[in-house]
């Protein structure tokens, strides 16, 4: 039996951006017909930090990844990386060589673990990735 995985996210916006890969490595984005906005209603701000694009609940204490639940700065450079390589996927028709290389750069900013200041490393990892992406697919800021 072969299996589709479905990959749902959301975006900084709120809106849901889904994709799939099913048999035979066939993959693509799931585009929305109309300009419907899924952004939660206004609510009380109970802080300043929007956090990451990926959910600080499930992230294993010391990890890379509570390093950047816990930066506001760094929760912000991955939102902006997301959204740069999700426009990068379109603009590269869901190119599996881009996802594996985005595969290859999460494990290589992972390594920054072994870094005196990891804060510095992370962030220059997100920025070399930021210009890369955005050089080689002419994404704007």
């Amino acid at each position: 039996m072969e299996k589709t995985i479905i990959s749902i996210m959301r975006s900084t916006e709120g809106n849901p951006d889904i994709s799939y890969t099913g048999p035979n490595r066939i993959h693509g984005v799931c585009l929305a017909e109309d300009e419907v906005s899924f952004a939660p209603a206004a609510q009380k701000k109970t802080t300043t930090n929007a956090g990451p694009s990926f959910s600080c609940a499930a992230v294993t204490k010391g990890s890379m990844e509570d390093l950047i639940c816990q930066s506001t700065t760094l929760s912000a450079m991955d939102l902006k990386l997301t959204e740069t390589y999700k426009q990068a996927l379109a603009k590269s028709h869901n190119n599996s060589t881009l996802k594996a290389e985005q595969r290859g750069w999460i494990k290589g900013r992972n390594e920054c673990w072994k870094e005196d200041d990891k804060n510095a490393c992370l962030a220059g990892s997100y920025q070399q990735r930021l210009s890369e992406l955005q050089s080689k697919y002419q994404i704007k800021e």
